[in-house]
């Protein structure tokens, strides 16, 4: 069988040691929101440019799950408050629209209010606010792909849009999928409410993306085209997200990091991947072995 090891760990004290620990921001009204419900311990990996915040205090050294709890959420906030600034400044670039741009983020706390109602589905142990706020980390970075290229756009700086035409019924059947997965995790203790409030998200989705379409008819026809482009690449994270079914979230072992779909794949890997739970049903026959597999069965 082979050996597990916890990635996730390793890759939390390597930062530590790169960058130390970063004081907890003044958290304002917007992160109260996205942190709700998610208790002391919460927390979420921010990763990607966004690490880039962290660099005080070197040479920290951890104790418990609990103090990597506590940096975990420190991540999370500091990631949510740089994307809540970079939307002030775009209000700031775009006062005419700042009206329908405010609207449409009441629309993504309602739905990440739905992200954090999914997450509590689940339970991981003492690493449970990890896997939580990585949740909750999810719904940020959808809203960072919802603004985030108009944004540079209004600074004129160059920005780069997938080529790929992602639709809403690519969206709609990655969501089937995960809905069935869900309902036959017999891990799970509470797999009908998994798939109850799975729906809810999937609604709330469609609701933040149904407003977006308002949005676009009122815009110029050079921001059409940037938010536009924006949605196209919110749908292709949420897809990548709704492909991989939420497992690569918190404390995770290596043989599911060897099954899951990575940010960076191209369009073509994101498009052709059957969903984790095809690959990981595979790696596990490849582990175990046929007669393993058909042992069970007797």
């Amino acid at each position: 069988m082979k050996k597990v090891y916890i990635a996730f760990v390793f890759a939390i004290v390597f930062f530590a040691c790169c960058k130390g620990t970063a004081e907890k921001p003044v958290a304002d009204n917007e992160v109260e929101t996205v942190a709700e419900g998610a208790g002391a311990d919460s927390c979420v990996d921010v990763g990607g440019e966004k690490d880039s915040v962290r660099e005080e205090n070197q040479g920290y050294e951890y104790q418990d799950q609990r103090e990597l709890n506590d940096l975990h959420g420190t991540w999370m906030l500091e990631y949510n408050d740089s994307i809540e600034r970079e939307f002030q400044q775009l209000l700031v670039l775009l006062p005419q629209y700042r009206d329908v741009f405010n609207k449409e983020k009441k629309y993504w706390k309602r739905y990440q209010k739905g992200v954090r109602e999914l997450a509590g589905c689940e339970y991981h142990g003492s690493s449970t606010p990890m896997f939580v706020d990585d949740m909750l980390k999810q719904g940020i970075s959808l809203r960072e792909a919802s603004f985030r290229n108009l944004y540079l756009h209004m600074q004129g700086k160059r920005t780069s849009f997938s080529k790929t035409r992602f639709t809403s019924g690519m969206i709609s059947r990655a969501y089937r999928i995960f809905i069935k997965v869900a309902g036959e995790d017999e891990y799970n203790d509470y797999r009908m409410d998994y798939q109850e409030n799975l729906r809810k998200e999937w609604q709330l989705w469609n609701e933040w993306m149904n407003y977006r379409r308002q949005v676009s008819e009122q815009l110029s026809d050079e921001l059409k085209v940037v938010y536009d482009n924006c949605t196209n690449q919110m749908m292709r994270t949420k897809l990548l997200q709704l492909k991989n079914q939420n497992k690569g979230l918190g404390m995770i072992g290596g043989d599911v990091l060897d099954c899951l779909l990575p940010d960076d794949c191209t369009d073509k890997a994101l498009l052709n991947y059957p969903g984790f739970n095809v690959v990981w049903e595979k790696h596990q026959y490849v582990q175990v072995g046929p007669d393993s597999v058909n042992d069970d069965k007797l």
